[in-house]
């Protein structure tokens, strides 16, 4: 199994450092994976310069011409380009996942595209928020049978998965044109429909969506945090990303510590279990729980305290 990533950053910013520990876990996992990375060249340029480690764990860098902008648009801009780039089949995975089991890809037989389910729902109602349906309207698009993530794809070497590829980025950077928003997923979405290629939905495994879906985590090929900088370390996953600086290696105790573990989150004091197994019940990850898995108790206090006030109003607010 090829897999591919594509990086925009500096070599401190905390994707890398996201980017590393995925890496590490798709080495410890799938020892004979071959691992490639899209990087723009004013990223490579500060990876060099700092040493980072990230350039001596991969199999094969692919330095690419990007237009000038913010990191996240050049990453987007590489992401939907991998298709275009990379030879061969491979895996695309977001940097903020790990992976966990060995990559048997029993469905990359019978598929162009292969993906799992937004937000790990069953109905496209709970897949599609209003927000991008909302967007795919403005583009003048259908809406899909089926609505996919975007941070875990298999592409084929099929002619149908590399029109996939052309027109994923055609479509992205139309809509950044038109929207002003550079996010990929509608657009990944329509070139789908529009490439009439195979589309195989994955098992929810594949892509647990931990933050919307957190009882898909159990037992899970592939666990996505939805991790950003603005967001709060509440995982093992976080931790170790904040934890890790770009010239140390990734140490192979905490590599086995994230595979092995039963959950992504924090269980070793008993409010950390107790709100874990509440998450579980109710399937959502609300502010106030991850407040308490971070230990952080007086915006857990906060948050109380605010949910308090809003049921108390709310029968005063109603229409």
């Amino acid at each position: 199994m090829k897999v591919v990533y594509c990086l925009s950053g500096g070599a401190g910013d905390a994707v890398v450092a996201m980017m590393r520990l995925s890496i590490a876990t798709v080495r410890f996992t799938n020892p004979d994976a071959v691992v490639e990375v899209l990087v723009d060249q004013e990223s490579l340029d500060d990876l060099q310069a700092a040493g980072s480690r990230l350039l001596e764990e991969v199999d094969h860098v692919h330095a690419c011409a990007v237009p000038p902008g913010p990191a996240a648009l050049r990453s987007r801009h590489l992401k939907t380009s991998t298709r275009t780039v990379v030879q061969g089949a491979f895996l695309f995975l977001d940097a903020d996942t790990i992976v966990r089991k060995p990559l048997c890809a029993e469905w990359s037989d019978v598929a162009d595209v292969a993906a799992c389910p937004n937000y790990c729902r069953d109905s496209l109602h709970d897949q599609l928020g209003a927000d991008e349906a909302a967007y795919i309207a403005a583009m003048g698009w259908p809406v899909p049978s089926s609505y996919v993530n975007s941070g875990v794809v298999y592409f084929a070497d099929s002619p149908r998965a590399h029109a996939v590829g052309r027109l994923w980025h055609e479509c992205w950077t139309a809509g950044v044109q038109r929207t002003g928003r550079r996010i990929d997923q509608p657009a990944f979405n329509h070139a789908v429909q529009a490439s009439g290629a195979e589309l195989c939905l994955l098992p929810h495994g594949w892509n647990s969506q931990i933050v919307r879906a957190p009882a898909t985590a159990r037992d899970a090929s592939i666990w996505h945090y939805y991790q950003s900088c603005e967001r709060a370390a509440d995982t093992w996953f976080a931790i170790e990303a904040q934890r890790l600086s770009h010239e140390q290696p990734v140490e192979q105790s905490v590599v086995r510590r994230l595979v092995g573990a039963d959950l992504p989150w924090p269980t070793d004091s008993w409010i950390q279990r107790t709100v874990v197994g509440m998450m579980m019940r109710r399937g959502e990850l609300t502010p106030l729980m991850s407040s308490v898995l971070t230990g952080d108790y007086v915006k857990a206090a906060h948050h109380t305290v605010r949910a308090a006030l809003e049921r108390l109003i709310r029968p005063f607010t109603r229409p």
